[in-house]
């Protein structure tokens, strides 16, 4: 493998961070930097743990261990991945992931890689759509939708229908039964707590089928008042957990004091949902005598947030070329490029020529020939360090692409040069020219000048004596 392409990342499972464990009784820090040439991608200690890439290779980690994706190289191909390493000699359970067997099945799932060799504990997967460090497209995809305004809704709840409280229910003497109310904007449920757990359900009967991503509810609760969300489903109940849990929470019970917004992931739940339920009680303050009050203004269900789970959805899609497409999330972008790039996306297939002339360590230089404004993608982890220039003029308009990778709208043109910089790293460099240098000169008055020597050594003299 590295001998044909040393330069092709290799994405490793199951995804084991800085610390190993294995079935054959090593435990310690991770050997896979010091057994591959390549660059490696792990969900930490790899190449990218604590980059801009970092949040993208979890959620690709997550999602394919959840099995929602079929397209894994298409996925990988945002983060340059030409090779994928699955180690059976992990200790999974140590890490507690799913067994090598298990990722095996979700590997054969994959339409877009094949396996081509097999070295003892390791199998190795080729990613069979085209990786580049560098593209170039004419468009670009913005996912929309954010968990206070999502986009593509299925259904939107006000609360003002069908909701019903249930009785109340304690670990100790029967309490008395909450109230709901109604005011303009929102459904109010009071609930009294006498100093044990106490809770009551606010539920509502309905019917829909499996497949929508998300239900996201606006909700609000005074001290120490939590909900909790379950689905009744044809198939049983469905407790579920929320993406964005608040910072005061017991298993999966939420105070929403400051934060009004909890997203759930529902694209898991197999068969039709029945009734939704929600929990008030006082899980958080069993002690707690006084009133409970949980406030419910509107129920979402959606299929985009606009978060990485919905890009990695979104570039397994049939329509999507890696190497022609570029994707992008309105979060990475300010308002003002959000308007300029919307108006790029375009119907033609075709890419600008793109040929790179040179690649060194701060700096790449493209030859280029486009029709049409486009997007240059580089495929390096996000920095506002890089620059990019079209023949030595001013600095492109630079934002995220693809997840995590380097982007630039290019307005220009025609024929033209384009040279991408690393403005840290070339100052970094400088600094140690100018420290080498600084240090040649002193060695050489030391040499060629015995009175500036002896004055150097005067002067060290006396520093060391007078510190």
């Amino acid at each position: 493998m590295s001998n044909n392409n040393s330069v092709g990342r290799i994405f490793m499972l199951p995804h084991t961070g800085i610390y190993m464990a294995t079935l054959w009784g090593y435990q310690g820090g991770n050997v896979y930097p010091y057994l591959f040439a390549n660059p490696l991608i792990t969900s930490s200690g790899g190449q990218y743990s604590s980059s801009s890439a970092s949040d993208l290779i979890n959620s690709v980690y997550d999602e394919f261990y959840a099995n929602h994706t079929t397209r894994l190289g298409k996925v990988l191909s945002l983060l340059g991945v030409s090779y994928i390493i699955l180690d059976q000699s992990v200790d999974t359970q140590f890490y507690n992931l799913p067994p090598p067997q298990t990722t095996l099945s979700l590997l054969r799932n994959q339409s877009d890689i094949e396996q081509i060799g097999v070295f003892g504990d390791l199998i190795l997967y080729r990613n069979m759509e085209q990786v580049s460090v560098i593209k170039g497209a004419y468009g670009i995809s913005m996912i929309d939708g954010t968990p206070t305004n999502p986009a593509s809704v299925v259904n939107v709840d006000d609360f003002r229908n069908g909701w019903q409280l249930g009785p109340s229910f304690s670990n100790g003497v029967v309490p008395a039964n909450g109230s709901v109310t109604l005011d303009s904007q929102q459904l109010v449920v009071t609930l009294p707590a006498n100093g044990q757990y106490v809770f009551a359900e606010l539920y509502k009967n309905v019917d829909f089928a499996p497949g929508i991503k998300y239900l996201i509810v606006d909700a609000h609760t005074t001290n120490p008042t939590s909900i909790a969300l379950t689905l009744n489903t044809l198939r049983g109940e469905v407790p579920l957990y929320a993406e964005n849990p608040p910072d005061r929470t017991v298993l999966n019970h939420y105070r929403l004091a400051n934060q009004s917004y909890l997203v759930y992931r529902i694209d898991d739940v197999s068969s039709n949902v029945t009734r939704i339920r929600f929990a008030i009680s006082n899980k958080l303050d069993t002690s707690y005598s006084g009133t409970l009050t949980a406030e419910f203004s509107t129920l979402f269900l959606a299929n985009q947030i606009g978060d990485l789970s919905d890009m990695i959805g979104f570039v397994q899609q049939s329509s999507f070329d890696p190497a022609a497409d570029t994707v992008t999330l309105p979060t990475f972008l300010d308002s003002s490029l959000v308007k300029i790039l919307s108006t790029m996306n375009s119907s033609t297939s075709q890419s600008p020529d793109l040929t790179v002339r040179k690649i060194e360590s701060t700096s790449v230089t493209i030859e280029a020939r486009a029709s049409n404004p486009f997007v240059l993608a580089y495929f390096t982890s996000f920095d506002e360090s890089f620059s990019a220039r079209v023949d030595g003029g001013s600095p492109a308009l630079h934002f995220r692409v693809d997840g995590f990778a380097n982007g630039w709208l290019i307005e220009n043109t025609g024929a033209f040069t384009i040279q991408i910089d690393f403005a840290t790293q070339r100052a970094f460099l400088i600094g140690i020219g100018v420290t080498f240098a600084t240090i040649g000169f002193i060695v050489g008055l030391v040499l060629f000048d015995t009175s500036a020597g002896s004055r150097i050594r005067s002067a060290l003299t006396r520093r060391w004596r007078n510190p």
